[in-house]
């Protein structure tokens, strides 16, 4: 009978052993998760960012060949 509750206590103590290392490594996962997730987050402000800029860039390239045009077509109307 002793013998059994050693093995018991035995098989007892590595579960917790054992459950303490899965707790500890999925703490770290969940760190890194985190991590990737707030990265994930600021390569996103990132992109919306640079779309932001992109279009005003379009804009104003638009408006500058806008103008061009206007004043090609000014010069073709003063000169004969």
């Amino acid at each position: 009978m002793a013998d059994n509750w050693g093995f018991e206590m035995n098989r007892i103590l590595m579960g917790g052993c054992l459950a303490g290392v899965v707790l500890g490594l999925s703490g770290c996962g969940a760190e890194t998760a985190a991590t990737a997730a707030g990265a994930a987050v600021v390569k996103k402000k990132e992109l919306e960012q640079a779309q932001g800029v992109k279009q005003s860039v379009e804009q104003q390239l638009e408006q500058a060949n806008q103008q061009m045009q206007q004043r090609a077509d000014q010069l073709k109307q003063t000169t004969p």
